[in-house]
């Protein structure tokens, strides 16, 4: 018996889909047929060369003297809004290398990471943070109950957004929920690795500012969507990456991008009234 295709942000039913790639009429996002995951748990433990930059980084944020100048524009945009929201805690899930999860540290929030990978929570723990082993679900049936949740880089990967996010705000009702997802398209446009890694099994759902929007805002809570410009920096570092396969951006446009940094993330943020 087949299941009717439902959207992954807003459930509409309202889809139309074409080859692998299905679409919400409603809201906008964009969605893989197939929506089998990646193990990353395996990923990291089986193939440590495959994440080995992900290691090297992950040493250099967690001794660095100032984090704050390595954090992503969103990263910072958010720390900002926890120190000027006093907010008293946070759990960053898919906590990664664990940059943001210092950051929130060094601006006073007490913060845990979650993440799969059982390797990057060894090696974070060694450094101090507070991190636990597991997923979205390891969080809900953890006694947690924060101030502030975060999924920054995390909601692309899963099969089932809309549960994940209703789940989250019904058991726990956290008062702030940052999300941030890629700005997809012009992040494919601008850096030809990004683009190898924005497909599935590793990226499931692409969104734009109506679909994050949808997917927040439910159960009482007032969503906000800012766009996130890439800085100029950080976009010489995309040049240099992609020499040898070089993104579909013209002189022109890359010109304009250093006058003006194109939007490389969406920030959700949803508040409980």
């Amino acid at each position: 018996m087949m299941t009717e295709p439902v959207c992954l942000g807003c459930r509409s039913l309202r889809i139309a889909t074409e080859g692998k790639i299905s679409l919400c009429l409603d809201c906008g996002l964009r969605m893989a047929t197939d929506t089998s995951i990646m193990d990353y748990g395996a990923a990291y433990r089986d193939d440590v060369s495959l994440y080995a930059e992900h290691f090297r980084a992950l040493d250099r944020f967690q001794t660095a003297a100032d984090i704050d100048t390595l954090l992503l524009p969103f990263e910072r945009r958010i720390v900002e809004r926890l120190g000027a929201q006093h907010s008293g805690s946070l759990v960053d899930l898919g906590c990664g290398t664990g940059r943001f999860l210092r950051a929130a540290e060094v601006a006073g929030v007490n913060a845990v990471g979650f993440e799969i990978a059982d390797v990057l929570v060894e090696r974070l723990t060694a450094h101090g943070r507070n991190v636990r082993a597991g997923d979205i679900d390891a969080f809900l049936e953890s006694d947690l109950k924060p101030d502030a949740v975060s999924l920054l880089e995390v909601v692309e990967h899963l099969p089932d957004p809309f549960d994940a996010i209703e789940k989250l705000v019904l058991k726990k009702q956290p008062k702030y929920v940052y999300v941030v997802v890629p700005d997809w398209a012009t992040r494919r446009h601008y850096d030809s690795r990004f683009a190898g890694h924005d497909v599935p099994p590793n990226h499931l759902t692409w969104w734009a500012e109506r679909s994050l929007a949808a997917l927040l805002g439910r159960h009482g809570y007032k969503v906000e969507v800012e766009a996130v410009p890439e800085t100029r920096r950080s976009l010489l570092g995309h040049l240099a990456r992609n020499r040898q396969n070089p993104p579909p951006a013209t002189v022109a446009e890359w010109t304009k991008a250093f006058v003006s940094p194109p939007t490389f993330w969406l920030l959700g943020i949803a508040q409980r009234h």
